[in-house]
């Protein structure tokens, strides 16, 4: 789990990098692992990729299904947020900054 770039600020008590996963327990309303709610969006590869983050890409899409199987709280997330992408938040900020100010 130190590998996690989100290491030391996570407080997901399910982290697809931890191989003991399926011993922690997730209680509704806890927070859910970044990746695990991004590995599943369309485009995830090139961003996870653009980032540098293959390999952690490879383990949250590889533990999603089994994950949300034993969790439905962290499914009910991931299945909301399915394409809204956390990566691109700072992006759409930069745009809508541009935006406010050609308005001006």
């Amino acid at each position: 789990m130190r590998e996690c770039p989100r290491y030391g600020v996570c407080a997901a008590a399910i982290c697809p990098l931890d191989a003991d996963w399926s011993l922690r327990t997730h209680t509704a309303g806890d927070e859910v692992c970044r990746w695990l709610l991004e590995v599943g969006k369309p485009g995830a590869v090139e961003r996870f990729t653009v980032a540098g983050l293959e390999d952690l890409f490879e383990v949250a899409r590889h533990s999603l299904p089994a994950i949300c199987r034993r969790h439905a709280d962290v499914a009910q997330k991931v299945e909301r947020l399915i394409h809204r992408s956390t990566f691109d938040r700072g992006a759409n900020l930069v745009r809508s900054r541009q935006q406010q100010e050609d308005e001006q």
